[in-house]
């Protein structure tokens, strides 16, 4: 399990031990808060305090994601206007779909295998294999089990242990 440096969690007002998925909450929250449209500072401080302020936070973010073996994702070049036509991304059910549930988390996240990997000590192949549901790639039930709750937790997830009995399930009508 990586280490980020406590002075670096703490300044995105995270605990040691925080889990990837935890830095990417606290960053959303972070970015809600200090953002230059954010009435949580509008009046509060000049523009140059809260860009200070922010690039801190960026550089302390950025430290956390590279102990993580990650990068952060950069925002699109342009923000979304009404009338861009249809830019809506569906998030596959987890428990219909959780394989896809996965990749769709870890790609919303910017997150490639390889840094899945550094986390779980998971082969990219097997990654795959699990995002995918395809049983022919994956070793038994009993491993297939612990591979998903490694990677629900390297994501962050809140029940690991479910999302790992409803993948069980939906592996097996998939190739029953």
């Amino acid at each position: 399990m990586p280490v980020p440096d406590p002075d670096d969690l703490a300044t995105l007002g995270l605990a040691p031990g925080a889990t990837l998925g935890d830095v990417h909450r606290a960053w959303e929250r972070i970015l809600r808060t200090w953002s230059p449209d954010s009435l949580a500072t509008y009046g509060l401080l000049e523009e140059e305090e809260r860009s200070e302020i922010l690039e801190r936070l960026t550089a302390a973010h950025r430290r956390v994601l590279a102990a993580f073996g990650t990068t952060p994702t950069e925002p699109a070049a342009e923000p979304w206007e009404p009338g861009d036509g249809l830019h809506i991304v569906l998030e596959p059910d987890s428990d219909h779909e959780p394989g896809p549930f996965l990749r769709h988390l870890r790609t919303s996240r910017g997150l490639e295998l390889r840094a899945i990997e550094k986390i779980t000590r998971i082969r990219p192949a097997l990654l795959a294999a699990l995002e995918e549901g395809d049983a022919s790639r994956l070793p038994e039930p009993v491993f297939v089990r612990g591979f998903v709750i490694a990677y629900a937790q390297a994501l962050g997830l809140p029940d690991p242990e479910d999302l790992a009995r409803t993948y069980l399930e939906w592996l097996e009508t998939r190739s029953g």
